[in-house]
């Protein structure tokens, strides 16, 4: 039956003009960390999917004073979007060697990524696929750059299938 599903699938694409193309991605998830909630599940990352269940693609750490928020990105390479706020929702600044503020290059891709996961996210990892060691480690400032709390994001690496449907 799910090979006659397939066929029929890859036929209708084809007679619309679309063509699938199958490839793989990797997804970071936190690890490691107790005292962080998982705040959003999705089966889908935008391009990418995990048949079986939903990943964490948003995370919560509070903290006396302050609250980091850790989403997936929506692409199929493994990064963090990142957002630290104080207890009145003040936003705080985050540093670290693998962060830097959102680039507004990634424009379009991040204000879907901020309506996906209902945050508005400020700060970005690097590549998680080309730091070393799995983990990255941050460090949340008030407004006159004093030094809340430090964090150390502990991930792994897991595999995803990734689908982009194009048009002829």
């Amino acid at each position: 039956m799910r090979f006659l599903r397939a066929i029929f699938l890859i036929g209708l694409l084809c007679q619309t003009g679309c063509v699938p193309h199958l490839y793989d991605g990797e997804f970071a998830l936190l690890v490691g960390n107790l005292e962080t909630n998982i705040t959003r599940r999705d089966k889908d990352l935008g391009d990418c999917y995990r048949v079986f269940s939903g990943l964490p693609t948003v995370y919560e750490i509070s903290r006396p004073n302050y609250t980091l928020h850790v989403a997936h990105g929506n692409r199929y390479w493994p990064q963090f979007y990142l957002a630290a706020e104080s207890k009145d929702r003040t936003p705080m600044e985050i540093i670290g060697p693998d962060i830097e503020p959102v680039r507004a290059v990634w424009g379009a891709d991040h204000q879907r990524l901020e309506e996906a996961r209902g945050l508005q996210l400020s700060h970005q990892t690097a590549r998680l696929d080309r730091v070393l060691g799995g983990s990255v480690t941050i460090a949340i400032l008030d407004s006159q750059w004093d030094v809340l709390g430090v964090e150390q994001l502990k991930y792994v690496t897991l595999d995803v299938n990734c689908v982009e449907v194009d048009s002829l």
